[in-house]
Formats: structure tokens, C-alpha cells, sequence
């Protein structure tokens, strides 16, 4: 575009010249039209092509926005990367149902009940409204309610009700991150609490087998514990606690 405009100022100079008086005692010269013409051509070249370019660059976006999951799988982050992340096995009922539903209510308990009060019938309660407005099975509810309350034993939520209690512990908590590779990163954390140590993050699975997907879920708790990290500028590390 600035080519352009270079060639507009210059046609703009020849239109001047051209048009202007000759000096007195002299002789006039021809007007320039053959050449005005003969630059017409160009310039609308120009102007059309840095139109066209103008056009495709804004069709491209400056910044990506995308999933937690999506950045764990396309996008290399280095800094990420170097973020401690444990696996924790958290004991359930030792029986379970398939699907994904079942899951989708063990997090949905998890992320309203109390830390601080988890009593069994509070967590029964909680159960069956999730169990209803996911439609699950009577077996389903039986075994989220058993799974969650050993959930709430395991020492990492143990540490988190003591955060809780001096308001330190934020749970289904919205982030976003904006990583070295020009896109911004949304999702929401599970857990998060904050010891003298810095932030703990924990994101619950309760997939059968972790194995197959565990570097993804890794990637995915690293950049959770980073943006928390970016935002507090504190330090924090990543747990990816094992609903078995």
C-alpha cells in the first residue's frame, strides 16, 4: 500500500508540473498527458493488489483462541513444559459404571460440595440433584456418592479444606492464558489452593485407564498451574488426581 501511494504522490507531482504556467520568456513544453497516461495503468495495478492483500490479511486472525485441550494438543510451549505436574491415585468404590456420564457426576458433586462440611448426607443431597438433572441410574448415584466421599479423603483435599478455611481454595474457577505462541487459552480449573509454597492445581479424571491419554492431561494441568502462575505470580505445580 505505501508503494501505492508513493506512485499516487508521484503521478500527483507530473499532474502539477504539467499543469503549470510556463516560465515567462520560454517556450511552453507539451503537457504531459502521454505520460499521465501511460502511469494510469500502473497505479491501478498497485491499488488493486494491495487492496487484494489488505483483504486477505484481515481475513487471517492476529490471535487464536482455543481450549485448554486444543493448546495441549497443537501447540508447543516450552515454558509450560518445565512445570512439575504428580499423578494421585484417589481410591473409589472399586466398582463403577461406564460411560461418561458417571463421570461427568463425580465432578459435578466434587465441585459443589463443601470442603469444609462434607457430611455424607449433604453429599447425598447434592448427588441426587446432579443424578436428576443428568438423568442417571439409581446404581450411578449409589456409587458417585461412595467415590466422592473417599475422594475427600485423599491428603491433596485434605490440604485443600485447610486453604479453603482461610479462603485459599477456588474450585471450577475460569482461567485464560496467553502463551508465547500468540493465542489465548481458555478453560476452567477444577481445584486450585494456595500453600506457603505457591499453588497447588488438580484436575480430576475418571477415565478407566489413564495410560493411553496421560501425556495430554499432563500438557493440560501444566498450562491450567501457568496461567494461575501468570496471574498471581506465584509459583504452582500440577496434580492429575485418578478417580480408580
Amino acid at each position: 500500500m505505501r508503494r501505492a501511494l508513493g506512485l499516487l504522490a508521484t503521478v500527483a507531482l507530473l499532474a502539477g508540473a504539467a499543469a503549470a504556467d510556463p516560465i515567462e520568456g520560454t517556450t511552453p513544453e507539451p503537457r504531459s498527458g502521454t505520460m499521465l497516461s501511460a502511469l494510469a495503468p500502473m497505479l491501478a495495478k498497485w491499488i488493486e493488489t494491495s487492496r487484494d492483500a489488505a483483504i486477505a490479511a484481515s481475513a487471517l486472525p492476529s490471535i487464536q483462541v482455543m481450549t485448554v485441550s486444543e493448546a495441549a494438543d497443537r501447540l508447543e510451549l516450552p515454558a509450560v513444559a518445565s512445570i512439575p505436574v504428580t499423578v494421585e491415585d484417589a481410591p473409589g468404590a472399586g466398582r463403577r459404571p461406564g460411560g461418561a456420564r458417571f463421570g461427568t457426576l463425580v465432578h459435578a458433586i466434587l465441585a459443589d460440595v463443601p470442603l469444609a462440611d462434607p457430611s455424607p448426607g449433604l453429599i447425598a443431597k447434592l448427588a441426587t440433584a446432579h443424578a436428576r438433572v443428568l438423568g442417571a441410574i439409581p446404581e450411578e448415584l449409589e456409587i458417585a456418592i461412595e467415590t466422592v466421599g473417599r475422594v475427600l479423603e485423599h491428603p491433596i483435599l485434605e490440604r485443600a479444606t485447610r486453604a479453603a478455611l482461610i479462603g485459599r481454595c477456588y474450585r471450577e474457577t475460569p482461567i485464560t492464558y496467553r502463551t508465547d505462541a500468540s493465542a489465548v487459552v481458555e478453560g476452567v480449573v477444577d481445584l486450585a489452593f494456595e500453600e506457603e509454597s505457591g499453588f497447588t492445581v488438580v484436575d480430576f479424571k475418571t477415565d478407566r485407564t489413564l495410560e493411553l491419554l496421560e501425556a495430554g492431561y499432563r500438557r493440560q494441568v501444566q498450562i491450567y498451574a501457568a496461567a494461575i502462575a501468570a496471574a498471581t505470580g506465584k509459583p504452582a505445580n500440577g496434580v492429575l488426581m485418578r478417580i480408580v
